[in-house]
């Protein structure tokens, strides 16, 4: 355990001595008016099940499920058809897990199965969606799709972070876990969350799952622009080989996206213990954190119904959020980010 001594050690450090959470830390604070101040999106409740990531682009809205037969669904947002031809399964052109789902182009999806170890662009054709392009993930645990380009966190190896092209060829391999004391392996576990690129800046930023710290790099230059630690995370380091999270350590950030100008973290905050003692409950939070992407922490939303995830919208320039509503149904709508930020 002398890796997770150091980790805790230099994580101390770093917080510092701390009364209270980082999310009480000066910035402005809105409340979600659910009344007046949203839109709600109008889906049939039976097409929403168990709903987990949302990816929108200018003609559709989409969004995971994490059981049932369709691992994805996506609504035209001019004529409300669906499309739901995907399935779940193990052959060729279906989907077991959908670990990072995002809108690629007008009417193109990404789509990383973390169990068959893919990473699958689907295009809107004839009768449905159509797989253009399939591509092996093998070394990633997770990664985003920019262009021809994938941007992601290794597994193991001596570095953290992996830009190739989608035919294998390796662009660069840089950053490590050596400021916090652990190796690849240990670090990519506990570490592990949700990454959005920014193509024009040549950043991606990295939200971690379990550890309640978040990191941009610039992939262009193989540089990290910054890395925050936020709270301590207990966690056991398994003599070297991976990360075991203890029950008291917390879930944090549970989805992930971002605009141009900032990224949109969703916070839980709730211990794992709590999940353990609520089988079946997905993980949700009531803190949209807003940063820029330099990482600086501007405002946050508070709602005070549970959000399962979030997912900024280009079109309309607004939030889209799935709350789990009074009645027990998750349903989308959008909310506008505060004003200072405009």
């Amino acid at each position: 355990m002398k890796n997770a001594a150091l980790f805790l050690a230099v994580l101390l450090a770093l917080t510092g001595c701390r009364n209270g959470s980082w999310l009480d830390s000066g910035v402005d604070v809105s409340e979600i008016d659910y009344e007046q101040g949203v839109s709600w999106v109008d889906i049939p409740d039976s097409l929403i099940a168990n709903p987990e990531i949302i990816a929108l682009s200018g003609s559709y809205f989409g969004w995971s499920e994490q059981s049932g037969e369709t691992p994805f669904i996506l609504v035209d947002r001019k004529t409300g058809s669906t499309l739901t031809n995907v399935r779940r399964g193990r052959q060729e052109n279906e989907v077991l897990n959908v670990n990072q789902f995002l809108a690629t182009g007008d009417s193109s999806f990404a789509v990383m199965d973390n169990f068959k170890k893919r990473m699958t662009v689907y295009s809107v054709g004839e009768g449905g969606l159509v797989p253009v392009q399939s591509v092996p993930i093998d070394e990633y645990t997770t990664a985003c799709a920019l262009g021809d380009t994938l941007v992601g966190v290794l597994s193991g190896g001596d570095a953290r972070y992996r830009t190739r092209k989608m035919d294998g060829t390796v662009l660069s391999d840089f950053g490590d876990y050596s400021q916090y004391g652990l190796n690849t392996e240990v670090g990519s576990g506990l570490m592990q969350g949700h990454l959005q690129v920014n193509g024009t800046l040549g950043r991606m930023a990295s939200y971690s799952y379990y550890a309640g710290c978040y990191e941009i790099v610039d992939f262009v230059k193989g540089e990290t622009v910054c890395s925050v630690l936020l709270e301590e995370m207990p966690f056991d380091e398994n003599e070297g080989h991976f990360a075991t999270m203890r029950p008291d350590s917390k879930v944090s950030f549970v989805s992930l996206s971002s605009s141009g100008d900032y990224l949109f973290a969703l916070y839980d905050g709730k211990e794992l213990k709590h999940y353990i003692e609520h089988p079946g409950l997905a993980p949700s939070g009531n803190h949209v954190c807003i940063f820029d992407w330099n990482g600086k922490y501007l405002a946050c939303l508070h709602s005070a119904l549970p959000v399962r995830s979030l997912a900024w919208d280009q079109v309309t320039g607004r939030l889209c959020l799935c709350v789990l509503t009074e009645s027990g149904q998750y349903r989308f709508c959008f909310v506008d980010i505060p004003a200072l930020l405009k």
